[in-house]
């Protein structure tokens, strides 16, 4: 056929004979009027593969003076498949017409191969007619004529296209300069892909021979390029030298200096049999010629000449006769190309996750159950923390509905398990340890010593004990932020306290101010209403609680963000999730943490906070000139002697209030004090009474010494310290202390 350079194979058919449906409605389309920038040229039959192709001249809105070397009229050969499983594959007809970016690989003397969109084919043709084609044909070459088709906005174009192999390389490897010196590595394959390590790895499956030799790999960086695309892949070295001969890269030169030292002086290699050369090749590309590198492109090749052939062959060896020229070394040498994939390190862990960049912070996390194992493999695979885990328990077959961990792990501690896992995830030195220890005993199977508090930046408890948290909190020494992040029984929300930076307000005052909310916000009510459960063993204490593993799931990726956000920021933080069951939407309610107060007297420390002391201010006011009062809710610490002194009530309606004095009444107190023990599951309670004087004076009086000595004696039954608060119109509350906890 006249008007174009490249001869068309198969056979010449009528339009009305073509059986692929898209060819038919393309030569259909381009016989008619409806575009007069399009017109039929012939139709052809490929017999061999059962595609059918079009010839069509399309005419472009091109300039005078295009940027590309794009014409007028163009004559595109559009081949359909007849399983229409592809993209149809569009051709420029003409011999000369350019190499330009957003054009497919093809073979060298073919046509070049027009690549029209990035979509996914399958999504493509769910709306493609045959106007559409043509039209966006039209675009490409008018894009292309114009130089706009490549936008400044779009990454640049490969300098070669991606081959159908993996090669998945230690991340390192590209951490030299250059040029790296060559290094043996185990090669593995899966069938799919090539895997290079540097320690030997186990199956992927029963049963499987994975090994398949030894590399030698070689990086090479090479000079930077202006991004474009090369038309026609390597295939032998000789191929593969002319490509890097423009990057400033000999690869001859290069090959004879390193394998040199691989070769003996009889010529034998100093190696085993079924050494595989691999050179990974580094391409820094730049927009425009002599500008910024913006990005890099990897590739890779494997040769299928031994090694001590490939040495002989660059070295110019006597034996190797069969070379011509210079311009011929290497021509016989096949080479395989590969698609190089650094492995899985901290720093793309980060980019994958959309963080800005890696983050090493070392945690000790302390509980590797459902949700920590979770929480921590989230984190992990974010690039974030360098780990400790402590934990005593085994992995135990209820377990497996909600840990990380898989059945092989059964049976043994989940710590080191864990720290197994995470390890396998990330290349590279540890990212985590495991210690079995119970953080609450000394001695025995517990190895707690192992664990160095200091040298952690947070401590992260995830065990679901108040105990724990307090002995974190209280008894591990170090600078450490102490974070603590539990479910509640029923597994519909989550909760975050996270100590500020200098530990201003410490983990046990979070854990109270979480409580306070809990009584007073309603969408918070029934929080700590008690689960069901299911008995994992014949034990007493072998109970689990019914907690789906979808709530858990949902709520790692949740916590694992969070405790990331947290560790960027000074601030101490009260949060919790709640999920609605209904409709699965989760709600958030951030509590602002309040400035801790403390006070020592008779050996007890006496905690409270601003916010206690803002309401009691509140109610004071809502009374003058009058006194008024209540009573005080906390909780103790029996062991280490702290009083917790977190919220009041205002006076019952039946109290005698009077400017010189305050008597409590009871009218519904005992229902407002049972309904906090419920909505805290007990862990707040009556702790003592609170009245106001009118003015600054908070010196007790002889009336106030007499209800001291009432909650003394009301207390003392149950073996508590009370605690009777004063407030004048100063800036603090007077707090005093009153019992001897006979029965501690």
């Amino acid at each position: 056929m006249s008007g174009h350079d490249f001869h068309v194979p198969g056979a010449a058919i009528e339009p009305g004979k073509l059986t692929v449906p898209r060819a038919r409605s393309v030569a259909q389309f381009a016989n008619t009027t409806a575009n007069p920038n399009v017109r039929l040229l012939n139709c052809y039959g490929f017999r061999d593969d059962g595609t059918e192709a079009v010839a069509l001249a399309i005419s472009a809105t091109v300039p005078q003076r295009p940027i590309n070397d794009i014409r007028q009229t163009e004559h595109i050969l559009i081949v359909f498949r007849q399983d229409d499983a592809w993209y149809p594959t569009v051709e420029a007809l003409r011999k000369d017409f350019p190499c330009v970016p957003h054009t497919n690989l093809t073979e060298v003397g073919e046509p070049r191969s027009l690549c029209l969109y990035y979509e996914p084919w399958d999504e493509v043709k769910l709306n493609l007619t045959s106007p559409k084609l043509i039209a966006r044909i039209m675009w490409w070459l008018e894009g292309t004529a114009n130089g706009t088709l490549h936008g400044e906005e779009q990454p640049l174009e490969p300098l070669l296209f991606d081959p159908r192999l993996d090669l998945i390389i230690p991340g390192d490897l590209l951490s030299g300069g250059a040029a790296s010196d060559p290094e043996p590595l185990m090669c593995y394959t899966t069938g799919w892909s090539l895997r290079l390590v540097r320690s030997p790895i186990s199956p992927t499956r029963p049963g499987e021979k994975a090994q398949v030799g030894i590399c030698l790999a070689l990086v090479v960086t090479c000079q930077p390029q202006q991004h474009s695309v090369i038309q026609a892949t390597p295939r032998t070295m000789r191929d593969l030298h002319d490509f890097l001969v423009p990057a400033g890269m000999d690869l001859r030169q290069i090959l004879r200096e390193w394998l040199a030292g691989w070769i003996g002086e009889a010529g034998e290699f100093h190696s085993a049999e079924g050494v595989t050369l691999v050179l990974v090749v580094r391409l820094p590309k730049t927009r425009v010629e002599g500008g910024e590198v913006e990005s890099e492109e990897l590739r890779a090749f494997a040769f299928y000449k031994p090694i001590s052939e490939i040495a002989k062959v660059v070295a110019g060896h006597p034996d190797d006769t069969d070379a011509g020229g210079p311009e011929d070394i290497g021509g016989e040498i096949d080479v395989q190309p590969l698609n190089p994939r650094p492995g899985f390190s901290r720093s793309l862990a980060a980019r994958v996750n959309g963080e800005k960049r890696e983050d090493p912070t070392p945690v000790i996390a302390v509980g590797a159950g459902a949700l920590g194992s979770q929480v921590v493999v989230n984190l992990v695979r974010g690039g974030f923390g360098q780990w400790t885990l402590v934990d005593h328990d085994l992995l135990l077959p209820h377990n497996l509905g909600r840990h990380a961990l898989g059945g092989w792990a059964l049976g043994t501690p989940k710590a080191p398990g864990l720290a197994g896992t995470l390890n396998s995830i990330v290349e590279g030195p540890p990212i985590a340890s495991g210690v079995i220890s119970n953080v609450l005993r000394n001695g025995g199977f517990d190895n707690q010593r192992a664990v160095d508090w200091k040298s952690s930046s947070i401590i992260l408890d995830m065990s679901a004990s108040i105990a724990v948290a307090r002995h974190l909190c209280h008894d591990v020494g170090g600078a450490a932020r102490r974070v603590s992040l539990f479910l509640n029984p029923s597994g519909t929300s989550l909760t975050l306290l996270a100590e500020d930076s200098r530990r201003t307000v410490p983990l046990d005052v979070l854990e109270m101010q979480h409580y306070r909310a809990l009584i007073w916000d309603p969408n918070l009510s029934g929080l700590l209403s008690p689960s069901s459960t299911i008995r994992s063993g014949v034990g007493c204490r072998d109970v689990s609680t019914q907690i789906p593993q979808d709530l858990v799931s949902l709520f790692s990726g949740i916590g694992s963000r969070a405790v990331r956000r947290a560790s960027e920021t000074d601030k101490a933080q009260i949060a919790t999730w709640i999920v609605d069951d209904s409709n699965y939407s989760v709600s958030n309610l951030t509590i602002e943490a309040s400035d801790v107060r403390r006070k020592k007297k008779g050996g007890w420390r006496i905690f409270w906070d601003a916010e206690l002391e803002r309401k009691l201010k509140e109610y004071r006011s809502a009374k003058l000139p009058k006194e008024t009062g209540g009573v005080l809710i906390g909780s103790y610490d029996m062991a280490r002697r702290i009083i917790y002194v977190f919220d009041a009530t205002e006076a019952p309606p039946d109290s005698q209030e009077c400017p010189h004095g305050f008597l409590r009444g009871s009218a519904g107190l005992q229902e407002a004090v049972e309904r906090i023990r419920k909505a805290t599951s007990g862990r707040l309670d009556y702790i003592g009474e609170w009245h106001s004087h009118p003015t600054q004076n908070t010196e007790p009086s002889s009336r106030d010494r007499n209800v001291v000595k009432w909650v003394k004696d009301t207390l003392d039954v149950e073996g508590q310290v009370g605690v009777v608060g004063i407030l004048g119109s100063g800036k603090r509350l007077s707090l005093i202390p009153c019992g001897t906890a006979l029965y501690q």
